[in-house]
Order: structure tokens, then C-alpha cells, then sequence
């Protein structure tokens, strides 16, 4: 099971819409919403992307059958990952 974090900041705001303030339970809840929410980042910058060739697809699919690591195919391909591997690997690329 994988964790839910906006589903668990409803299920606290729930929490701290149906007790009275002054009950611990309250006072509880609110203290893990302020535990489950990160600052905005300072700076974001654009990923550079990578146009996925017909070529590429072909050549990860060969070196992939030749048994090669997803990550060495990424390196050899010029592809940033290998999340990208498996994603060409998969079809979903």
C-alpha cells in the first residue's frame, strides 16, 4: 500500500471540523496538518526534455534483448534515466 497524503489531510480536517477545539483530539489533528504540508520550493526550473526517436526506441529494445541494465541502456541511448528505459520498454513511450 502506498501512501495517500492529500487523502489523509481530509480525513484530519474532518477530525478538526467535528471536535470542539478544546478537546485534545483537536488539538492533535491540527498539529499533524501542520506536520503534512511542505514549503514551496525557492526555485523551479524546466527539465530539459528529450524527443525520444524512433531510432532510440529501437536501440534500447536491442540492447535491452542483449540483456543489458536498464540504467547502461539509459547511458548509451543519452536518455536521462531509466525510468525512461522501462517506460520505451513497456510502450508507454
Amino acid at each position: 500500500m502506498s501512501s495517500n497524503i492529500p487523502r489523509a489531510r481530509e480525513l484530519i480536517a474532518a477530525i478538526v471540523a467535528n471536535y470542539p477545539a478544546s478537546t485534545s483530539a483537536h488539538k492533535q489533528a491540527k498539529a499533524a496538518l501542520r506536520l503534512m504540508t511542505r514549503a514551496a520550493p525557492i526555485k523551479r526550473t524546466r527539465g530539459a526534455r528529450i524527443e525520444i526517436t524512433d531510432a532510440m526506441r529501437r536501440r534500447v529494445r536491442r540492447l535491452a534483448e542483449a540483456g543489458t541494465s536498464h540504467h547502461d541502456i539509459a547511458v548509451a541511448v543519452g536518455l536521462r534515466n531509466a525510468g525512461r528505459v522501462s517506460e520505451i520498454l513497456r510502450g508507454k513511450r
